[in-house]
């Protein structure tokens, strides 16, 4: 799998790795989340609100992508990425 470490704030990308932690600059092709970053993050804040986000991290589990949403109380919320 790849991991996609993404800026909280701008939605940037910041960097790409394998994992064996070796920076990559491309995505798969199957990696498409159908539901945005604006939208994974707005339902995390519902979840979780009034603490600020510490990462965003998008990979696949059980088969499924999903947006993992660490706060830095360390608590986590998921989001599908597909609905």
């Amino acid at each position: 799998g790849k991991e996609l470490t993404i800026n909280a704030t701008t939605g940037d990308q910041i960097a790409l790795s394998d994992d064996d932690g070796e920076d990559d600059d491309t995505l798969p092709a199957n990696l498409a989340a159908k539901i945005s970053l604006t939208s994974a993050l707005a339902v995390a804040k519902k979840e979780h609100p009034g603490v600020a986000i510490e990462k965003i991290e998008i990979e696949t589990e059980d088969g499924i992508l999903v947006y993992r949403v660490k706060f830095i109380d360390e608590a986590l919320v998921e989001v599908d990425a597909n609905n």
